[in-house]
C-alpha cells in the first residue's frame, strides 16, 4: 500500500509539481524582467537629467559628483526593492499552488493540501490517514487538470516591461550611435568625473599665465579674456570678494573677440568667472600683494686713494650724497618684501644689477658725472615698485690747482740786467704733485725751462714762495723777448693729473737807453696829467669861492648845501686821480730799481721829489681840503669857510711844488737825453769809420 501511493504522488509531481516549478520559474522571470525595466527606465531618466543639467549650467565636479551620488543611490533603492527583494521572495510549489488557489477559487485547497502531502508534510502518520491523503491526491489530479497555471500570469505587464527595456538600450545606443562625443563628454563629466569639456559654439579664455589674476594692493586690476568660436554678443563677470561682497558686470567689448573689465584700487582678494554665448568658465582667483619699495637706504662713499681722505658713511634717511670724482659709492637698500631682481637704474639707462637676496640688495658704482640713481624691484609673482626712491650723488671733479704768479716793479720792457722780483702762489685741495717757475726765450727751437723751488715738497695743500731772479744770467740781447709763467700739477690719477698755469708775464729786453727813454717818455705824459689834475683843482676853488661868496644872501641854508655837495664829490675825485698818478710814479721808480737804474740822483728826484709829496697830499692834504668842504653843510660861518679856502690854497701850493720839482728833472732828463744822444750817434760813427777803414784795408791787401 505504501508503494501505491509513493507511485500516486509521483505521477502528482509530474503532472501537477512540474508545471508548479516551472510556472514560479516563469513568475520570477517575470518579476526580475519588471525591476530591470524600472532600473533601466531610472538610469536613462537620471541620465538625461544629468547631462541636461550639466550642459547648460556646466556643472563643477563638485556638483557633479553629488548628483551622481544621488543617482547611484537612487539606482540601488530601485536594485533592491525591484531585483533584490524578488530574488529572495520563494517561488516554490505551495507559493504557486496558493496563487492558483486564489485565482481559482472552486479548487477549496485541494491542490494547496496535495502540494503538502505530497511533499510529506502531512505530520505523524499515526494521526493521518493514508487513504485519505491518496484521495486528496488524486482529486487534485483529477480537479487541476483543466485549470491554466499560466492565468495568474501578467503577460501584458511582462511584453510591457520588455519592450522598456529594448526601448531604453535602444534609446542608449542611438544616443551613442548619433552623438558619441556628447555622449563621451557625458560619461567622462558625469561618471568619470573628469574635466571633458562640452562641446560648445563658444570658448571663452582669460588671460592668466600664472594660472591667477595677480596685481598690486590699491592698483586698478584689469581682467582681459577673448572668445574662440562664436562671438558672444556680451560677456558677464561674475565676482565674489572676500569680505563677503559680491556682483556681477557686463565687460567692454575690446576689438573684434577682446573683452575687458577694470577693478578700480582693489584693496581685498576676490574671484571670478565669465559667463558668455554658451560657455561659462570656472572660478579664477585674483591674488593681490603689496607693491615692493624701499624702506631703509644706507650709502657708503669711498674716496680715491690719490686724495687721503676717510671713507664716509651718510646718516640714514640721506638720499643725496657728494664724492669726488673716481670715487666707490656703495648703495645698500632694505626692502618691505622680498624680490627677485634689483637693478640700479640712472634716468631711462640700466647701470648695473644689485647683488643680494630677499630684502637686503647692494650695488657699487663709481660714477664719472653727477647722477640721480633709483632702483628697479621686481618680485616673484611680477610686481615691481611703482615709486621708486631717487638717489642723487653728485660727483665733484677735482680742481685743477691754483697757480698765481706776479713779477713786482716791472712793465713789458726791461733790460738785460734786470733783477726780478717775483711772488708765486700755489694751492690744491688734495695736495700739489709739482710746482715750478718757467721761463722761455722766444727764439726758434727754444723750449721752455724750469726753475725749480727749493722749498718745494711733494703733498704741500698750499705754497707760497718769493724768488729773486737775475734776468742777468741768461744770454739776453736786445729784442729778445722773455715769457715767464709757473705751473703746478696734482695727484689725481683717475681723470688727471690736473695742471694749471698762471697767466703768462711777457717781456721784452731792450737797452738801458730806450728803457730811459721809455721812462721819460712816461714821465712827460704823468706830468702832462698831473697839470690837468691842478686845473681842475683851481677850478673847483674858484666854484668854491663863488658859494662862499652866496652864503652871506638870502640863500636858504638847503641851498647853500646842495651847492657845496657836488665840490666835496669832486674833491675826492680829484684825491683819485691824485692817487693813481703816484702809482704810476711809483711804477717808474721800481722799474728803476729793477733794472739795476736807481742812482741816488733818481731816488731824490722820483722818491723825495715826486712820490712822497703826492703820498702826503693824497692821504693828508686833500683828504683834509674834502672834510672842510663837508664842513660848511654843518657851520656856515666864514670861519668854516675859511678853513675851506685855506685848505685849498694849501693843496694848490703843495701841487704847484711838486709840478716844480717834475719840470725841474724833466729839464734834466731832456739834457741828459740829448747828452746820450750825442754819445750814440758818437759810436755810430765811430763804429761807421772802423767799418770803412776795415773795408779799405781789405781792399788794399786784395790789390797788393
Amino acid at each position: 500500500m505504501g508503494q501505491a501511493a509513493v507511485t500516486r504522488n509521483d505521477q502528482f509531481d509530474r503532472q501537477v509539481g512540474a508545471r508548479l516549478v516551472r510556472l514560479g520559474l516563469r513568475l520570477r522571470c517575470y518579476a526580475l524582467a519588471g525591476g530591470v525595466a524600472e532600473l533601466l527606465t531610472f538610469l536613462l531618466a537620471a541620465a538625461v537629467v544629468q547631462l541636461a543639467l550639466d550642459y547648460v549650467f556646466r556643472l563643477p565636479v563638485d556638483m557633479r559628483a553629488t548628483l551622481l551620488g544621488v543617482i547611484v543611490l537612487g539606482a540601488g533603492v530601485t536594485c533592491w526593492r525591484r531585483l533584490w527583494r524578488p530574488w529572495r521572495f520563494p517561488f516554490g510549489p505551495r507559493e504557486m499552488a496558493c496563487l492558483i488557489e486564489r485565482k481559482n477559487p472552486a479548487l477549496h485547497s485541494v491542490l494547496v493540501s496535495a502540494v503538502q502531502f505530497s511533499s510529506g508534510e502531512a505530520g505523524p502518520a499515526e494521526s493521518n490517514s493514508p487513504a485519505l491523503m491518496r484521495a486528496v491526491v488524486e482529486r487534485a489530479n483529477t480537479a487541476v487538470a483543466g485549470v491554466s497555471f499560466g492565468s495568474v500570469l501578467e503577460h501584458g505587464r511582462a511584453r510591457r516591461n520588455l519592450f522598456a527595456v529594448l526601448a531604453v538600450v535602444l534609446i542608449w545606443v542611438g544616443a551613442v550611435w548619433a552623438r558619441p562625443e556628447e555622449m563621451g563628454t557625458w560619461f567622462d563629466r558625469n561618471v568619470l568625473l573628469g574635466d571633458a569639456q562640452w562641446r560648445q559654439r563658444t570658448h571663452l579664455h582669460v588671460e592668466l599665465p600664472q594660472g591667477f589674476l595677480t596685481g598690486a594692493r590699491g592698483d586698478d586690476l584689469e581682467v582681459r579674456a577673448w572668445a574662440d568660436g562664436e562671438v558672444p554678443r556680451s560677456v558677464t563677470i561674475m565676482f565674489d570678494f572676500v569680505t563677503g561682497e559680491s556682483g556681477r558686470e557686463t565687460m567692454i567689448g575690446v576689438g573684434e573677440r577682446g573683452f575687458r573689465y577694470t577693478f578700480a584700487r582693489v584693496e581685498q582678494e576676490f574671484r571670478f568667472r565669465l559667463v558668455g554665448g554658451d560657455d561659462e568658465t570656472g572660478w579664477y582667483e585674483a591674488r593681490l600683494a603689496d607693491r615692493p619699495s624701499v624702506e631703509e637706504v644706507a650709502i657708503h662713499v669711498q674716496p680715491p686713494a690719490y686724495a687721503n681722505l676717510d671713507s664716509l658713511d651718510m646718516p640714514d634717511g640721506q638720499f643725496a650724497v657728494e664724492a669726488l670724482r673716481g670715487s666707490e659709492v656703495t648703495i645698500r637698500v632694505g626692502l618691505n618684501k622680498p624680490v627677485v631682481a634689483a637693478d640700479l637704474f640712472a634716468g631711462q639707462e640700466r647701470i648695473t644689477s644689485a647683488t643680494g637676496s630677499d630684502t637686503s640688495w647692494s650695488v657699487t658704482v663709481q660714477p664719472v658725472e653727477t647722477q640721480t640713481y633709483h632702483f628697479s624691484l621686481r618680485d616673484a609673482i611680477g610686481l615691481t615698485n611703482k615709486r621708486p626712491v631717487r638717489l642723487s650723488v653728485r660727483v665733484i671733479k677735482d680742481a685743477a690747482p691754483r697757480v698765481r704768479m706776479k713779477v713786482f716793479g716791472v712793465s713789458d720792457i726791461i733790460t738785460a740786467q734786470a733783477l726780478l722780483p717775483i711772488e708765486m702762489s700755489f694751492s690744491d685741495v688734495f695736495g700739489l704733485a709739482r710746482a715750478e717757475m718757467l721761463y722761455e726765450v722766444a727764439r726758434v727751437g727754444e723750449e721752455p725751462v724750469t726753475v725749480g723751488l727749493d722749498d718745494f715738497t711733494a703733498g704741500m695743500t698750499n705754497f707760497d714762495t718769493n724768488l729773486l731772479w737775475a734776468v742777468g744770467l741768461l744770454p739776453l740781447v736786445p729784442s729778445d723777448r722773455l715769457t715767464l709763467f709757473a705751473r703746478a700739477s696734482d695727484f689725481d690719477d683717475v681723470s688727471g693729473p690736473n695742471e694749471a698755469k698762471s697767466p703768462a708775464v711777457s717781456l721784452r729786453i731792450v737797452s738801458n737807453d730806450e728803457l730811459l727813454a721809455e721812462l721819460a717818455r712816461r714821465e712827460q705824459e704823468y706830468r702832462q696829467e698831473f697839470e690837468r689834475v691842478i686845473e681842475q683843482q683851481e677850478e673847483l676853488r674858484r666854484n668854491l669861492l663863488s658859494v662862499i661868496g652866496r652864503l652871506g644872501g638870502e640863500e636858504s641854508p638847503g641851498t647853500g648845501r646842495s651847492r657845496v655837495a657836488p665840490l666835496e664829490r669832486r674833491q675826492r675825485q680829484i684825491a683819485g686821480q691824485v692817487n693813481l698818478l703816484r702809482q704810476q710814479f711809483e711804477q717808474i721808480l721800481a722799474e728803476f730799481e729793477v733794472n739795476g737804474l736807481d742812482s741816488a740822483a733818481v731816488l731824490e728826484r722820483l722818491g723825495s721829489g715826486i712820490v712822497e709829496p703826492m703820498n702826503r697830499l693824497v692821504k693828508r692834504d686833500l683828504v683834509s681840503a674834502a672834510d672842510s668842504l663837508r664842513a660848511i653843510d654843518r657851520d656856515r660861518s666864514e670861519e668854516a669857510a675859511g678853513r675851506a679856502d685855506g685848505d685849498q690854497i694849501a693843496v694848490l701850493n703843495e701841487m704847484r711844488r711838486i709840478l716844480g720839482n717834475m719840470l725841474k728833472w724833466e729839464g734834466f732828463q731832456e739834457a741828459v737825453a740829448m747828452l746820450r744822444e750825442v754819445v750814440r750817434l758818437q759810436k755810430d760813427l765811430h763804429r761807421e769809420t772802423q767799418d770803412e777803414i776795415e773795408r779799405r784795408a781789405a781792399e788794399l791787401l786784395g790789390d797788393g
